[in-house]
């Protein structure tokens, strides 16, 4: 019996694109304090179902679970970065500081990758 390596992984490739994302957000975050990358949590909770609907043709459910953790390790990583004093930079919201800001578009993220990976494994 054949087994093909890529479908035997423990961990979806989309959750490694999303734990790298996340790791490179905390370490520019944790160098620089008063900069705000606005997109990272956009990023970060956007890209493990969208990585999971490019590589195989994704159920709806496993695509909304990975969204799930995503959105989480975006919100994990605010928390962190807020509690440490990291999330100190501008924000484009008008209102709320960079935390809002963080939140916002890691709940954006989410609804977008998983529209978006819900229209890629449809294909």
């Amino acid at each position: 019996m054949n087994t093909d390596i890529n479908s035997s992984a423990i961990l979806p490739k989309g959750l490694l694109y999303g734990a790298g994302f996340t790791a490179l957000w905390l370490v520019l975050a944790l160098i620089s304090s008063t900069t705000t990358y606005h997109l990272a949590p956009l990023i970060v909770a956007g890209t493990p179902q969208i990585v999971d609907s490019l590589e195989r043709g994704s159920s709806t459910v496993r695509l909304v679970i990975l969204s799930a953790v995503g959105l989480v390790l975006a919100l994990v990583t605010t928390g962190i970065l807020s509690a440490s004093g990291n999330l100190e930079g501008p924000s484009l919201l008008p209102t709320g500081g960079a935390v809002l800001e963080s939140v916002v578009f890691a709940a954006t993220g989410s609804l977008l990758g998983l529209s978006t990976a819900v229209l890629i494994s449809r294909r």
